[in-house]
Order: C-alpha cells, then structure tokens, then sequence
C-alpha cells in the first residue's frame, strides 16, 4: 500500500495522542517502523527482563504480547518480533490468558495504520478475570492508528458530462473505478479530513401538515417541482436530507424512485415526522438533495454512483486527486460484545479491558434505518445498533482512556444494553458525523443494568456534522 498523509489535528488533539501538529501519516508510519529496534534497545537497556525475550514465544514473565503493522503474523510475539494484525494479537492472549493465571497482560501496540476488513470483536473468552485487567495500549512515543480505509486509486479525468452537473464544474471532474469489495460508503477521507459529499442548495417543501405527522403518505413520499427531478436525481440512488414538521430532528432518507411525470419521490425509509414545511422556527427550505451531480459545484464535492461503482471528485486543489483519498468499510471499528439477554434477568459481561493512546477513525456514516428498527427519542440515535466506532455491548470495569475518536462518519464510543463501572476518561472527540458519547440501557420497565460509569475530562467539540440533532453525551 502507498504511504498517506496523515490529517493535521488540533493542538488538543496531538497533547492526547502524541501527534505533533504538522505531522503526516507517512512521516508517523515511516518515523514509527524506523523506531522499533532503536525503542527495543532503549527499553531493554532500562528493563533487563527484557533483554533475551526474543528467544521466547511471548514475553511471559511480562505478559505482554507486540504488535506492529510491519510485523507478520508468523512472529513470535515480542518487541522484537511483533505480530502484524490486531485480530492475531488478541487470539494470542487468549492463549495466554488461560495459562498465566490473575497476571495483568497488555498488547503494546506500534504506531503505524492498523486497517480493518472486519470489526474486531472482544467476547467473553477476552474477558479479564477477577482482580486482572487485559490492555490494548500505545507504545510511549507511538501512534497506532485503526481504521477500514480502502485507497481509492486510478483516477481519470472525466470527458462526458452526467445529467445534471453544473456548469462551473465542466471540465474539473475526475472519476474512479471502485472495487467491489468496498461495497457502499456515505462519507470520503483525504489526508485533511472529510471531504463534503455533493449536496445541492436548500429546497423548499411544497406541502404543509396540520399536525406533527400527518398522514402515511407524509412519510414515505415527498413532491418536487416536477420540471427539476430529472437532473435533481442523478445518479437515481440519491438521498435526501430534509427537516420536515418537527424541527428539532432530521432524516437522511435513501430514493427508492422518481416520477418524472408529477415530480414525486419515493423513498426507501420512513420518516420520523411528516416530510412538509417545519411547523416552528425554520423557512419552508429544508429540503437537500445529496449525492447527486446537481450538487457537485464547489472543490472537494463528490458523487459515488454505487450501480456503476464510479467515483467522481473535484479535487480540493483542481489537480489530479492523490493516494490520500480513501472510503471506509466499516461504521464500527471494535466491539466488546458480552453475553446480553433481552428476556432473561442476567446479563454476563465482558470485564476489565483497557484501551489507552488509540486512535480511531475513517468510520462510516449509519444508516437511520434497517438496523434495529427502534430509534432513540426523535430519531436522534438508534437503539442496539452499530453507530460508534468503539461498542461496548455487556461491559463491566473497562477503561478507555488517552484515546483519539476523529475524522468518522458515526458516533465516537457507545455503551449498549448491560454497562457499569465503566470510565471514559481524557478522550480527544472531535470531526463526527454523529454523537460523541453514548449510554443506552434496554429502555424504560426493563432491567437497570446501565449505570455508574464515569465520563470524564473528555474534550467533545465538531460533532454531528452529518447528524445534526446528534449529542455531545447522552
């Protein structure tokens, strides 16, 4: 894989994760690898325990296991030999967690880009036991980096112009073939952050409602001026982002279909309110169109064409786009899944995890239907469902902490169902399409079981860019 660049962030932002402020990701990756002997020398030099672990499968007396993203798989564990993949690392300790007894075992991670095909999921047999903890931690001075990026590559400059594309923008598209496997993506990264999916102007509703719901048809269809739907919906799997009658929330509905004819669209979901003009505090103009050609008017907009599996951009600087542009396969990174019962009186959670100096980020955006089916409050969030980039769903006595949740298209960290004396503590939180943190116990008349965790001294700013009715804590 090509080096990136890594995104700049904020002075708060590298205190926590020990970025400096003009870094890039390929200085850290390159300046990361460069340190493993020298850092394993150093190290060995202040712990003399150290010294001739590399003769060993892992470093027993330590219970510790390393991991580098330039490490392989086939090594033996140690500093000197580290494993190449999260995934590895913790079926090591599961290994070693059975044999060593009520020892503390930490996963010293190396810095570098730790890229996920799947979540990583910590299930009970992860689980630390009484007395223990089991942490996933930074090495002092490094910056491992999690995240589901696919580099998006093979970039042409596009010559036949789509249905809808203004004019301004003639001239200044290129477009990419992506692969398959990628699948669908809501949000696009470069190396300074999110890039804006193209999004036209404010529309204006063209219907009212006497009340907060109105009828079916408020809720699964909504009217445009007909002469402006055959370009407004190009590609036809646009979306549409509107606040309708309520106006403390918002959806993102998917297009099922267009009626060129009376300028009526169909949609893939259902509101939460009715689609008609805001009853209170807003002009009828809340109505978007989003991934569309109509919108892609400014640089560093973009359309992806899922049925064609076509990416277009305006690049940022107008030259061609570079090997810093990337979409993410996954909404949630790690999941710490414990045994949770819906209709028994019991839950058994996952116990004593830590996850310290880690930085998280390139999630994709949910979607607001088909997960659950139960959104929380107004829509605001969903119940039970895969929205954050770390899940906690039946813990008990975690820690996270000196952690980076930036750059995703979703919520930060979330605690389902069974959570209790968990910390959330010294967290950098910040560039999210969603909500920053969330504790979501089974609802009310069901089991208490999500409760006295402790949020803590966690810096939460730019959230809900994509969700704008998200929560800094909730």
């Amino acid at each position: 894989m090509k080096r990136r660049k890594f995104l700049k962030l904020s002075s708060a932002t590298a205190a926590l994760t020990g970025i400096g402020i003009s870094s890039s990701f390929s200085q850290i990756s390159r300046e990361n690898s460069d340190k493993t002997k020298d850092d394993s020398k150093a190290e060995s030099e202040k712990d003399p325990t150290i010294k001739k672990q590399d003769q060993k499968s892992l470093t027993i007396d330590k219970a510790e296991v390393f991991v580098s993203p330039v490490g392989d798989d086939s090594n033996l564990g140690t500093r000197e030999k580290p494993f190449k993949t999260l995934a590895h690392a913790r079926d090591k300790v599961r290994v070693l967690n059975q044999s060593e007894k009520n020892k503390n075992i930490t996963v010293w991670l190396f810095g570098g880009e730790y890229q996920l095909s799947e979540t990583l999921t910590f299930s009970l047999e992860d689980s630390a036991k009484p007395g223990q903890t089991i942490s996933y931690c930074a090495l002092p001075g490094q910056t491992p980096i999690i995240d589901s990026d696919v580099s998006i590559s093979g970039w042409e400059k596009l010559h036949k112009m789509p249905r809808g594309l203004p004019k301004i923008a003639n001239g200044k598209i290129w477009v990419s073939k992506v692969v398959e496997s990628v699948g669908s993506f809501s949000v696009l990264f470069n190396s300074k952050g999110m890039l804006p999916r193209a999004k036209t102007k404010a529309i204006e509703h063209l219907r009212k409602s006497d009340d907060w719901m109105g009828t079916e048809e408020f809720h699964t269809m909504i009217p445009f001026r007909k002469e402006t739907v055959d370009s407004l919906f190009n590609p036809r799997h646009a979306e549409i982002v509107v606040i309708g009658a309520a106006p403390w929330t918002m959806n993102i509905l998917p297009v099922k279909s267009v009626d060129v004819s009376t300028g009526m669209v169909y949609l893939g979901a259902h509101s939460t309110y009715a689609l008609a003009a805001p009853r209170y505090y807003f002009d009828p103009n809340t109505i978007w169109v989003e991934n569309t050609f109509s919108g892609l008017d400014l640089p560093g907009k973009w359309v992806f064409d899922q049925q064609e599996q076509l990416l277009y951009l305006w690049p940022p600087d107008d030259n061609k786009p570079g090997d810093d542009i990337v979409a993410p396969k996954l909404v949630e990174l790690f999941k710490i899944e414990g045994k949770v019962n819906y209709d028994e009186p019991l839950d058994e959670p996952v116990r004593g995890l830590v996850f310290k100096g880690l930085t998280f980020m390139h999630g994709n955006r949910f979607d607001s239907v088909g997960q659950s089916g139960w959104g929380l409050q107004h829509d605001w969030e969903r119940f039970d469902a895969a929205t954050a980039l770390l899940r906690f769903r039946g813990a008990e006595e975690c820690l996270v902490t000196q952690c980076c949740f930036i750059n995703s298209g979703g919520a930060g960290i979330r605690f389902d169902l069974f959570a209790q004396k968990n910390r959330v503590l010294d967290n950098e939180i910040s560039e999210l399409g969603g909500a920053g943190i969330l504790l979501v116990g089974y609802g009310p008349g069901t089991k208490d079981v999500n409760k006295n965790n402790e949020i803590s001294n966690n810096h939460i700013h730019n959230i809900g860019k994509l969700w704008w009715h998200s929560i800094g804590i909730w």
